[in-house]
């Protein structure tokens, strides 16, 4: 199965998904292919073949995966049993992330009801037959944009896939998008799948905003956005631009060949806020500064955040100005150094090791400075 960076839903989507695989023991990086594609061998033969039970139910292990996943993700309450965790899990994702893709009643979750299978067998079946062949080949799906895949359950993008930008289910359209359930985008199962995953790819900031970087890239976009997770679990910034910032820098080291310009042209932070979306970028100078392997070296030497909002900033003289003045007062003895010098240097360096050593750190910054200039004189040359 190759899958091809889309829509920035779509991608947070795969995003997720693939967090779910990592989460069920696979080694996601190999999946990432330096085209910017994901590429899973065997899919079919290793993810909708083997079934776990709960509950007497037999369920596609992919499935059960995915719930147990959302339920240590989404979940704050304590279970003690995979059909404990299920079933506190379901209502939150069939109610309150995908409002009747299926139905959130958990009374039917491990029975029948008069009219249909119990709702985990329903919910494995169609993770089961996502895959097969479409049988009508005259609908493509809007999102992968082929007719290869299963279409037979919720094929219209409506808000049961994403209750903010989807189409209304019903007659009233949506009123920003203008679209209702007839003039709506197709979708098979497999995309649909996909957007199931959509919230796991979200990170959740403290303001209960949410983001997803997004590029053109999964390579890309897998490790920017595993760095920002954990760069704001560790909570050392809670800035929008500063975690997007500190993720390029980590991620410059490691991809720095598949740092196309194109490609970062186009990286952008997605950010969810209640019923709003917005989006932010850095300004592409900015960022080609920072995707630099030397400058993002000397930047994560350094450690400042104060430097790197000089950077975020564009303000690449600030840097040197502020060399200049730390520079003054380290080549002072510190008895010598009168009371505003002491306090501009606590109130601006944060660092024990730059605030000990300040000729060192005023050095760093002379070359940082240096290393900027030259970057943003050779792309002008260019």
């Amino acid at each position: 199965m190759i899958l091809y960076p889309s829509n920035w839903l779509y991608n947070a989507g795969v995003i997720g998904f693939l967090r779910v695989l990592e989460s069920a023991g696979e080694n996601v990086e190999n999946f990432l292919k330096d085209d910017g594609s994901v590429n899973i061998i065997d899919f079919s033969k290793k993810f909708l073949s083997e079934v776990n039970k709960v509950n007497n139910y037999e369920i596609l292990k992919l499935a059960h995966n995915y719930l147990i996943f959302n339920f240590n993700e989404i979940v704050s309450e304590k279970a003690n049993s995979d059909e404990e965790k299920i079933k506190k899990v379901w209502g939150k994702l069939f109610n309150t992330y995908y409002r009747g893709f299926f139905n959130a009643n958990t009374v039917y979750l491990f029975q029948p009801s008069k009219k249909s299978p119990a709702l985990i067998e329903q919910f494995s079946n169609f993770i089961k037959n996502m895959l097969n062949s479409n049988q009508n080949s005259f609908i493509k799906c809007s999102f992968c944009l082929t007719s290869n895949y299963n279409f037979s359950h919720k094929n219209k993008f409506t808000s049961e896939h994403n209750k903010i930008i989807g189409a209304s289910f019903g007659e009233v359209p949506n009123s920003f998008w203008n679209l209702g359930n007839s003039s709506s985008l197709n979708i098979c199962d497999f995309c649909s799948f996909i957007l199931l995953n959509y919230h796991l790819g979200l990170i959740k900031l403290s303001d209960n905003s949410e983001i997803f970087i997004n590029a053109p890239s999964f390579k890309i976009m897998w490790y920017l956005n595993k760095y920002a997770r954990t760069l704001y679990g560790k909570q050392k910034t809670k800035e929008i631009r500063e975690i997007l910032g500190i993720s390029l820098i980590e991620i410059s080291s490691r991809l720095q060949p598949q740092l196309s310009n194109w490609t970062k042209m186009n990286i952008e932070v997605i950010v969810k806020y209640k019923d709003k979306i917005d989006f932010f970028s850095l300004p592409y100078e900015v960022i080609d500064v920072l995707s630099d392997r030397n400058i993002a070296s000397l930047l994560n030497e350094i450690g400042e955040l104060k430097i790197l909002n000089m950077v975020l900033d564009g303000k690449f003289n600030e840097i040197l100005k502020f060399g200049e003045r730390v520079f003054r007062i380290a080549i002072k003895l510190k008895n010598e150094r009168g009371k505003h010098e002491k306090d501009f240097i606590n109130e601006n360096v944060k660092l024990k090791k730059n605030k000990e050593d300040l000729i060192s750190f005023s050095q760093k910054l002379f070359k940082l400075y240096a290393l900027i200039e030259e970057k943003v004189k050779m792309k002008v040359l260019i």
